[in-house]
């Protein structure tokens, strides 16, 4: 299925490549993929899988500080300085990893939301049921955010 940019149906696309290992992967054959094919591809070696694991839910909750990038810059016209301050402090971002959120968001401007309000999205219409197939709907479909939500509140199933 494809998804041009700046459509609703591109928000379940996003949604779909974050949240595509926690369908497809039980929590063991995922942490041995990152650690057999994922993290050699990258260059990484040894690194602490269970710490990682552990880790994933905070830093996921810290991210979302990254969605206040777009009102920061273009509602309230703070400084990059500002922004990238922001962005280390609450979001516990390096000041390069910042500098480049803010640069994202100046081109491409709430984009942003496509990933974290989407992956939101998807993970509350899958924990319904049916998840594989929920997921192969997903890749084979035009969805839309509000059309998930609706199955999400009526317990859907593909």
């Amino acid at each position: 299925c494809v998804s041009p940019l700046a459509t609703p149906e591109n928000t379940i696309a996003e949604a779909v490549a974050q949240v595509g290992t926690e369908i497809l992967l039980p929590p063991e054959e995922k942490l041995a993929w990152h650690r057999e094919v994922f993290l050699p591809a990258l260059g990484i070696q040894n690194a602490d899988l269970e710490l990682w694991r552990k880790l994933q839910a905070p830093l996921e909750q810290l991210g979302r500080a990254r969605e206040r990038v777009p009102f920061l810059l273009f509602d309230e016209g703070k400084s990059e300085e500002e922004i990238a301050s922001f962005l280390e402090n609450y979001a516990l971002m390096s000041r390069e990893r910042a500098q480049k959120a803010i640069a994202f968001d100046r081109e491409w401007g709430a984009y942003t939301f496509n990933y974290t309000v989407g992956r939101a999205l998807l993970r509350r219409y899958l924990a319904t049921g049916n998840a594989r197939a929920k997921f192969v709907q997903f890749l084979t479909t035009p969805i839309t955010p509000s059309l998930v939500e609706e199955w999400t509140r009526a317990g859907a199933q593909p």
